[in-house]
């Protein structure tokens, strides 16, 4: 249902007005209600009907996120959001789909295409219209600095960092688990591996994909600090764990090395 509401909304959005205001009119007609009552309530129905409509999009998309923290499989999520970029072409709804699409991106592994995706994105556009710019914003830049950091450009991973940092104080979430893990990879960036590890002692995650991605940042640190058995401990279970598509290949490959 909710597949349909999003492709046809303009006519969604109709019938759903039509058939609430069929409903209210006799009641309205029996007390006798002035037209402007009538009006208000058929304005009120036609926002209301408007509102849920939009939130199709998000429906379907936290079922498709479920499976990426749950399960650690972003490919229900990369389809998701392929699929209602060919209907959700605009304002803010189309942003935060793009948004989604990058994270699927970026847990197949395919970071050039993450920061080809973002380049075309505009973080200014629609900045009066959506309270969730902040947000979105602070994601936008942090997407950006993960990229860069996965295809070892840490100056580019440096500056998007210091974006999302402004971004994160601005919204008072300086102490997000996202938020937690950029810090530690920008202490990893600058080898502050102790202060990595300080920092990761704050992370409080609440999925399997929280604990694999923590756990990635802790291999990282162990192996910069010598201490291969913690690493090999970290990494076994992004094996046994994590996302078969990239980062179980990439754990397997640090295993080799150390």
């Amino acid at each position: 249902m909710y597949r349909l509401l999003l492709k046809h909304k303009l006519i969604s959005t109709v019938i759903i007005t039509a058939v609430l205001c069929a409903a209210i009119s006799p009641f309205l007609w029996k007390i006798r209600s002035d037209a402007w009552i009538y009006a208000i309530f058929y304005l009120f129905f036609a926002v209301l009907s408007f509102g849920f409509v939009e939130s199709s999009s998000d429906r379907l998309m936290r079922t498709a996120s479920k499976a990426l923290s749950e399960g650690c499989d972003p490919t229900p999520l990369l389809s998701e959001t392929k699929e209602q970029l060919k209907y959700v072409k605009h304002g803010v709804a189309n942003q935060l789909v793009l948004l989604n699409y990058t994270v699927a991106l970026g847990y197949m592994g395919e970071y050039s295409g993450v920061i080809e995706t973002l380049e075309t994105f505009d973080t200014d556009k629609y900045k009066f219209l959506s309270p969730y710019r902040g947000f979105i914003n602070m994601i936008y830049y942090n997407n950006m600095s993960d990229a860069y950091d996965e295809l070892g450009d840490f100056e580019n991973a440096s500056l998007w960092h210091e974006k999302t940092m402004i971004s994160a104080k601005k919204l008072g979430m300086s102490n997000s688990k996202e938020i937690i893990l950029a810090k530690a990879l920008e202490n990893l960036r600058k080898k502050e591996f102790k202060a990595a590890l300080e920092t990761l002692e704050s992370f409080k995650g609440k999925t399997l994909l929280d604990s694999v991605c923590a756990s990635m940042v802790y291999a990282k640190v162990y192996i910069g600090l010598g201490e291969k058995e913690k690493a090999k401990e970290k990494l076994d279970f992004i094996v046994e764990n994590g996302n078969k598509l990239y980062m179980v290949e990439q754990a397997k490959k640090m295993l080799e090395n150390i």
